[in-house]
C-alpha cells in the first residue's frame, strides 16, 4: 500500500477506493477517483504504473479476492484504520513516526529530481497539489 501511495502521489482516500477494475495490468496503468474541487463530483484520472508498483500490485492480486485492492483483512471492505494504526507501524519499522499525506509531498521531490516537468508533476499529485513541488523539492543526489 505504501508503494502505490509513493508512486502515485495520491491521497489516502484515493488508494482506499482503488478497486481492481481500477487497475488495467494490460495498458499498465491505474484509475483514481479525485474530488478536484470542493464538493465536486468525483473525476477519473488514469496514471502510468511504474514497473515496481505493477509487480506488486500482479502479486498482491494473486491472493487478494476482494474487489478492492486494499481491503482491511476482517472486513473485505477498505480499510478506514490503517492512517490510524501509522504510529505503531512507524515504531515497528524503526523510522519517525509520519503521516500518509507526507509521502505525496516526498513523490512530488522524486519526480521534479528525476526531471519531470511541473505540469506532470501536478498531473501526478493533483491539480490543487496544496505546495508547488517546486518549492519543496529536495535533491536526494547530494
Amino acid at each position: 500500500m505504501l508503494l502505490a501511495y509513493l508512486q502515485l502521489g495520491a491521497r489516502r482516500s484515493e488508494v482506499l477506493r482503488l478497486r481492481w477494475e481500477d487497475v488495467d495490468f494490460r495498458e499498465g496503468r491505474t484509475r483514481l477517483t479525485i474530488r478536484k474541487r470542493m464538493r465536486g463530483s468525483l473525476e477519473e484520472d488514469w496514471l502510468p504504473l511504474r514497473d515496481e508498483l505493477f509487480h506488486a500490485l500482479l502479486t498482491h492480486r494473486q491472493t487478494n479476492r476482494s474487489e478492492w485492492v486494499f481491503p482491511d483483512p476482517r472486513t473485505g471492505k477498505p480499510d478506514e484504520q490503517r492512517q490510524h494504526r501509522m504510529k505503531e507501524l512507524s515504531a515497528w519499522a524503526g523510522v519517525r513516526h509520519f503521516v500518509l499525506h507526507a509521502i505525496r509531498h516526498l513523490t512530488a521531490s522524486i519526480l521534479a529530481n528525476e526531471g519531470v516537468p511541473l505540469i506532470l508533476i501536478q498531473v501526478c499529485c493533483g491539480p490543487k497539489f496544496p505546495t508547488p513541488p517546486s518549492a519543496i523539492c529536495i535533491d536526494w543526489r547530494n
